[in-house]
């Protein structure tokens, strides 16, 4: 069925079907491909028939966690004949939990969601619908507050997530709406007797809080949900700030954040805009918690020496750099090449190609741009000393820059050119057969140096009298 297709008055009278219709339609997923979560309980099988009622195109993922031995396989089979029933796509997969890898609620979380996701790609589906519901969200909110979240993370869930392709089309209907709907359709569903048990803090907040809370406090559960306003308010406070307060750059291909403009702010506040800063780079992963701790170490970096690092995840780090919070992927921050890496050559192994680098011979004559205007390294052939030497720069190298009188330290030329600290080991020197350094070689990735290949040292230029040239590029990636 299409949107023109579409016919309200053909549509059963039941809300979580309408709320389910209109998120479909609202976010533009009406009548396409959807990955469904269902474990065999009633909130994901009622979603899975309020589907079939609407006539979308479904694919269903259950993960078997094997907790409850053969009630875990009676909840795979039921899903498996519903989908056989309904006519729908069925992924179902059997994993095992080790107490070696910690919460086992977070350890299910975690896998599960990998799944989903890695079934969206495979599958081309345009979205993971899940069946959460209002209930689900205010304990998701009093969690967030009994752990000191900060208040800007009491929007709770989404009901559209658009980095992880999340739906959640019903965190409007509470559980009472979904089960009223299952028993109106007679959807076979099962219960999970795990679920009466307190142990899991969700199982207690519904258990054992929530009755008294309906006591004593009528319409608390409104009153959470309420917060969600004050959360989207401080969120755009921050993002206004961000924007307008707060030196945020490209450097590098990773951002940077001004030290300066950070202390002007309280600590709190510090946590919470380096939490938005490092959510927002493109190599943070949105499925990842950045713990508390984390913020409280990337906070302490402000005070710490050029160079200190937190890892954020395998992926990213983020360090001081001068007056500066900078972000960088792990694997390139402080990189250094090793010493096995260095590439030693004589003029006859001309033309190569070696660590990025290509390395050619030709007449000064055939360097038809002026010298002041090209982007590649060229070296007077006449002035070197064979057999050449590429490798990293190393703390007391020196060299002579065109242009300078005397030599200077390749750390000092580095820190004159204000190269952040994780680029700097990128960085390689030419020497010669008398240990002569004889040019500088600047990695890709440093736009302190726009396209140019290197510097060559002063005895070591092109001049009118230049004969023979050997040119230095960079490979093409």
């Amino acid at each position: 069925m299409n949107k023109s297709e579409l016919n309200l008055s053909n549509l059963p009278n039941d809300q979580p079907v309408l709320d389910l219709q209109k998120s479909l339609l609202t976010h533009d997923l009406w009548g396409k491909k959807l990955l469904i979560g269902v474990s065999g309980g009633v909130d994901s099988m009622a979603l899975l028939t309020a589907m079939k009622d609407l006539n979308q195109y479904v694919f269903v993922v259950h993960v078997n966690y094997g907790l409850r031995e053969a009630d875990s396989d009676l909840d795979q089979e039921l899903v498996e004949q519903i989908c056989e029933f309904y006519g729908y796509e069925l992924a179902s997969f059997r994993v095992s939990y080790s107490r070696e890898v910690g919460n086992l609620q977070a350890w299910a979380r975690s896998i599960r969601y990998e799944y989903f996701e890695a079934l969206r790609v495979e599958e081309d589906c345009d979205a993971i619908v899940l069946a959460h519901h209002k209930d689900d969200q205010v304990e998701t909110l009093i969690q967030k507050i009994f752990r000191a979240s900060s208040p800007q993370n009491w929007i709770g869930m989404k009901a559209w997530d658009e980095q992880r392709h999340l739906l959640r089309p019903w965190l409007s209907i509470t559980k009472t709406d979904i089960v009223a709907y299952a028993s109106s359709k007679a959807v076979p569903f099962r219960e999970d007797a795990s679920n009466n048990q307190t142990k899991y803090n969700r199982n207690w907040i519904r258990n054992r809080w929530k009755p008294e809370l309906d006591q004593h406090f009528p319409g608390w559960e409104t009153n959470i949900l309420g917060m969600q306003e004050y959360a989207k308010l401080l969120g755009q406070y921050r993002d206004h700030w961000l924007g307008e307060s707060v030196s945020t750059r490209k450097k590098e291909n990773n951002e940077a954040i001004s030290i300066d403009q950070l202390t002007t702010c309280p600590v709190m506040m510090q946590k919470d805009l380096l939490k938005a800063f490092i959510e927002a780079h493109s190599l943070f992963n949105v499925n990842e918690h950045l713990s508390a701790g984390v913020l409280v170490e990337a906070v302490k970096l402000m005070e710490a020496e050029t160079g200190s690092m937190v890892p954020i995840s395998d992926r990213l780090v983020i360090f001081r750099d001068r007056d500066e919070l900078r972000l960088s992927p792990s694997d390139a921050f402080n990189r250094p090449l090793s010493g096995d890496s260095a590439v030693e050559f004589y003029k006859a192994s001309l033309p190569m190609q070696q660590l990025g680098f290509s390395f050619s011979l030709q007449s000064f004559e055939q360097v038809d741009v002026a010298l002041s205007e090209q982007t590649d390294l060229y070296l007077n052939v006449h002035a070197v000393q064979w057999p050449l030497r590429l490798r990293a720069w190393e703390a007391g190298d020196r060299f002579n820059p065109i242009g300078m009188k005397g030599h200077m330290k390749i750390s000092d030329f580095l820190i004159n050119r204000k190269v952040p600290r994780h680029i700097k080991s990128s960085y390689l020197v030419l020497e010669d057969g008398n240990k002569k350094i004889i040019a500088v070689l600047y990695p890709p990735q440093n736009n302190n140096e726009s396209n140019h290949v290197g510097i060559p040292s002063e005895d070591h230029k092109c001049s009118i009298d230049t004969i023979e040239v050997m040119m230095v590029t960079r490979m093409e990636s």
